[in-house]
């Protein structure tokens, strides 16, 4: 498995990764996905798709390979 990376550096094609953020002296960890949805007219609209609403990650790992 790879190393915890800055978020700044997730791809953002929607892949499913490794969230992870720093949270009351807990790390909190999620699956979710990163993504940039092209708004006409706009700036491209960069989201995080977790479990929780409210969770703005500050890392991210690779998922690692299903068993066999």
């Amino acid at each position: 498995m790879s190393e915890w990376e800055d978020i700044d550096t997730a791809p953002k094609d929607g892949r499913r990764l490794l969230l992870g953020k720093w949270r009351h002296g807990n790390w909190v960890i999620e699956v979710g996905k990163y993504t940039v949805h092209p708004l006409a007219g706009m700036r491209n609209y960069e989201a995080f798709e977790a479990r929780s609403v409210d969770f703005r990650p500050t890392h991210w790992m690779a998922l690692p390979d299903p068993p066999p």
